[in-house]
């Protein structure tokens, strides 16, 4: 069988999380060198629970944000997030100390983040300890953490004048001393550094020694009443510190798509907000609008061991401005395609790209969760197996805003960010998409050279090192087409499907639906020419109501799968399982689109859209797959959708129930005819979704 990709953008979107607050193995925190990729003050960088830390030579910078203000129910009003930056000095240090990582993980970071490959950084190492070395005289300091906490320790050596050890808190709201503890507090949080253990080990014995802090005005010291012996050395552990109030983890971070390589591996992409070093401290708020404010937001390519147990890498892509990705896909050499959206003039782009300039557009700030307020143009970049090296990366688009749904995106949260993203049986790459640009390269064999109406959809292919296009054109009526999906049958014809509003939609005679259905939106499903010059077979897909068709997927006969939604009355053929009244359907038609095979809708029959696809797959046995989710988020984009309650499930399911926001997983046997697995998962904490269309 194939591999079961459905099931991954599950998986990434609950375990990805601990990729991008560097904790590894989901308890130690890891301490990411500055190679040259981030502010040159800073030495190491790291996530902590609810910000950032930033270790600098004389310091420790922190940075806290209310992650809980980015994920508000109103999602397109840009909401303001409350933060809170501060210092620890290291008083009276020495200069240019020594600061070295210790105990490296074998996972590792690479960074592609603006247009010059001089400042591309690969193979960034990450380490579980810091030392600082002669701090003060005689004196190291280490820092580490213990069960996600951050820990750090005094070293003094014989003939150490610990006195010299001050720490001075810059940006605090106010600082005490509680109960032996030291309380920080700021406009946000507060923090606890617990009363210190300090020991030392004389003739192999461990020898506690008394310790008390010491606060003057906004400064720490630490005062020893019982003295200690200056003939060995003396650890000062001020225990742990706790955060004891924060919302949020560590740098955000939002589940767009996920795939596998041929070895089973994991790899999602997301976007991956991280807290830029700080320029003011005290308490600050700015409006949350992507990259192009305050807030930094870059692609993060994460992947993991087939089990998910083990982080290999994390790559971050992107320009100054706002990216978001659609859709990946590994090649048989296990290189990795990422197709997105990019509003960035400094997006890194190969030395032999197709395009290597941002052709800009509208500004669509209004109607985004993430501001493109210069437009929007598609970007598809492609990375070496380990994530380390751009073996390409070019813009495409022309003069208006390219790759987003822009027209008919309003029904799910997700499906502003559908595309489709594939590789042909000659290791090319194709990409459908949508486009209100009047002036993208269309070649000359292209069936439709020009726009036809508001927005259009548009299928391009890419030789494999995206330096040249091999086939560009538009698709559409003349009102507004969405394609989200798009694969090649063994002739390496293309099929697409999407959406479309458009009575004069390109369909072919005597095929399943030739005539618009009505209602708001029709789906569709078309097959175009291996050379592009011919549209071979299209029809409608839907009634005269709402429908969609998100995924499809093609047999080895080249008859092919579908799945989508559909408000309406959607056909329900014989010995199939179905549940009466659902509206998210699959289906099966032959090659020549006009012989419906079967049709079966899945849901809960309360005539509502449960959840949004997320994904689609039908192995070589015939076995139907299908992930999606729903709930809150969705809910709160459109009070029209339905609840997740009393999906179908089975025997063995991972989740019987739902608290009304999960993700959904559901089998079928061969030709839809009996359900072989139905779970829910997720947790009761959070509102569990898909940012982009998976």
């Amino acid at each position: 069988m194939k591999n079961i990709k459905c099931l991954l953008p599950v998986i990434f979107f609950c375990i990805q999380t601990f990729a991008t607050n560097n904790h590894a193995d989901g308890s130690q925190i890891q301490f990411i060198k500055n190679e040259g990729q981030w502010n040159n003050k800073i030495l190491f960088s790291s996530q902590i629970a609810g910000g950032s830390i930033f270790f600098e030579e004389d310091c420790f910078t922190y940075q806290f944000i209310n992650r809980s203000d980015m994920h508000t129910s109103n999602f397109f009003a840009n909401p303001k997030i409350n933060g809170h930056a501060f210092k620890i000095h290291f008083q009276n240090a020495n200069n240019n100390i020594s600061v070295r990582g210790e105990n490296i993980f074998s996972n590792y970071y690479n960074y592609f983040t603006d247009k010059d490959p001089a400042n591309w950084k690969g193979h960034v190492p990450a380490f579980s300890q810091i030392n600082y070395q002669e701090l003060y005289n005689k004196i190291d300091l280490h820092v580490y953490s213990y069960n996600e906490n951050l820990k750090y320790d005094f070293i003094a050596h014989p003939g150490a004048d610990v006195s010299l050890i001050s720490l001075s808190y810059e940006g605090i709201d106010a600082i005490e001393i509680e109960n032996g503890n030291i309380k920080l507090t700021t406009s946000i949080n507060h923090l606890i550094e617990l009363k210190p253990y300090v020991y030392q080990l004389i003739n192999n014995e461990r020898i506690d020694v008394a310790c008390e802090y010491v606060l003057n005005g906004k400064s720490v010291s630490y005062f020893f009443p019982d003295g200690y012996n200056k003939n060995f050395d003396l650890i000062i552990d001020p225990a742990t510190l706790v955060f004891a109030t924060y919302s949020g983890s560590g740098g955000d971070n939002w589940g767009f798509a996920s795939t596998n390589d041929n070895a089973g591996n994991l790899i999602g992409a997301s976007l991956a907000f991280n807290d830029e070093y700080p320029t003011t401290l005290g308490a600050f708020d700015t409006t949350f609008n992507g990259g192009e404010s305050f807030w930094e937001c870059d692609i993060a390519i994460t992947k993991f061991s087939s089990y998910g147990t083990s982080l290999l890498y994390s790559t971050f892509l992107g320009g100054s401005g706002s990216e978001m990705p659609f859709s990946l896909i590994c090649n048989e050499s296990d290189e990795i395609y990422i197709l997105g959206i990019t509003g960035s003039e400094d997006f890194p782009c190969s030395d032999d790209a197709h395009d290597p300039t941002f052709n800009g557009g509208s500004d669509i700030s209004s109607t985004s969760v993430i501001d493109f307020t210069n437009g929007t143009d598609i970007f598809l970049s492609k990375l070496s197996e380990d994530g380390s090296m751009l073996q390409g990366s070019t813009y495409f688009g022309g003069t208006g805003n390219d790759g987003i749904n822009e027209n008919l995106g309003y029904y799910n949260y997700n499906d502003f960010s559908r595309s489709g993203l594939h590789i042909d049986n000659l290791g090319e790459t194709i990409i459908a998409s949508n486009t209100v640009s009047d002036d993208l390269p269309v070649t000359t064999l292209a069936f439709q050279p020009s726009r036809a109406g508001a927005q259009d959809g548009c299928i391009v292919k890419f030789n494999s090192d995206l330096s040249n296009i091999l086939f560009c054109s538009y698709f559409g009526g003349d009102n507004d087409e969405a394609i989200y999906d798009v694969k090649t049958n063994s002739l390496n014809e293309y099929v697409i499907c999407g959406a479309t509003t458009s009575e004069d939609f390109p369909v072919t005679p005597d095929v399943y639906s030739s005539s618009y259905n009505g209602g708001d939106i029709d789906g569709f499903i078309t097959k175009i020419s291996e050379d592009g010059s011919v549209v071979s077979a299209s029809t409608f897909i839907g009634t005269n109501k709402i429908d969609q068709v998100f995924y499809l997927d093609i047999d080895a006969s080249g008859k092919i799968y579908f799945i989508g939604q559909s408000t309406g009355d959607f056909p329900v053929t014989g010995g199939v399982y179905s549940n009466t009244g659902s509206s998210q359907f699959i289906s099966k038609i032959n090659d020549s689109l006009n012989d419906l095979i079967f049709s079966t809708v899945i849901g809960n029959g309360s005539d509502s859209v449960n959840f949004s696809p997320t994904a689609f797959d039908v192995d070589d046995c015939d076995f139907i797959y299908l992930t999606g989710w729903g709930g809150n988020v969705n809910n709160a984009f459109n009070n029209e959708t339905g609840d997740m309650e009393n999906l179908p499930v089975t025997a063995g399911a991972f989740l019987s129930t739902t608290d009304g926001s999960d993700f959904y997983i559901l089998q079928l046997s061969g030709n839809a005819e009996s359900l072989m697995y139905g779970s829910y998962f997720g947790g009761n904490l959070s509102s569990e979704h898909v940012d982009g269309g998976g």
